[in-house]
């Protein structure tokens, strides 16, 4: 299924959150002593929708009227909401360097 956000992504104002550079996650990967490997191909899915956002999100097809229960692709602030659940969950784990 596919869903065409352009028109709902007009409307919503679109969050200040901060994402990481590659090259400031790099830095200090020489010293460090260990790696990790996330599959995020379906990290979406993990995060919860607000109700307001389920509202937003919903969509109408030949079987019915449904919202979304999870985050889907698509949305203007999914990757901004996505990213400060990861550091979150990572915090004291990765080190960015100071703005």
């Amino acid at each position: 299924m596919c869903i065409d956000y352009r028109v709902v992504n007009m409307f919503i104002k679109l969050s200040n959150y901060p994402l990481p550079l590659i090259d400031d996650l790099l830095i200090g990967f020489e010293s460090a002593m260990w790696f990790m490997s996330l599959d995020m191909a379906s990290g979406f899915w993990a995060i919860r929708m607000t109700e307001r956002a389920k509202l937003i999100s919903a969509f109408v097809c030949p079987f019915g009227h449904f919202q979304w229960v999870r985050m889907p692709f698509g949305l203007k602030n999914a990757p901004l909401v996505y990213q400060a659940v990861i550091n979150n969950c990572l915090w004291g784990f990765v080190r960015l360097p100071p703005e």
